[in-house]
């Protein structure tokens, strides 16, 4: 994102072209309470999460595994650091294909920013799932 944002601040010609071009580019309506995710709910930073919608219940309940980015005082990537957490299925995307994609939602802020652009890394995603035999 970062790389994307600096190509077309210096090429300000080619924006149109190109944003209108890329798949992934995603258009979003600006929301008082935040962003909604595809369930209509504003999504949580951190814990909302985006994957193939053909592939994963919505609003399922999911732990994820990976590692995050640390921002330095002066706003820069410094280290990556082990992450885990519990988190919802509440969005997808049009990039989010496969069983092999997940996207965080971070919220608004620099440090969203930091991750949403750095993040491409290998993780374990475990979703939580009832099973049929222990309902009543």
């Amino acid at each position: 994102m970062q790389a994307i944002r600096a190509y077309l601040k210096s090429h300000p010609e080619d924006q149109e072209a190109i944003l209108s071009a890329n798949p992934s580019y995603v258009f979003f309506k600006i929301e008082t309470d935040g962003p909604l995710g595809n369930l209509n709910v504003p999504l949580t930073p951190g814990r909302s999460i985006a994957v193939d919608k053909k592939i994963f219940p919505p609003a399922a309940l999911v732990y994820i595994q990976t590692q995050k980015p640390v921002m330095t005082e002066a706003g820069q990537l410094g280290a990556w650091e082990e992450f885990g957490r519990f988190a919802l299925n509440q969005d997808t995307g049009g990039a989010i294909t496969g069983p092999g994609r997940a996207d965080i939602f971070w919220g608004n802020g620099p440090y969203a920013e930091l991750a949403a652009g750095h993040l491409q890394h290998r993780g374990d995603m475990y979703f939580l799932i009832l099973k049929p035999e222990a309902l009543p």
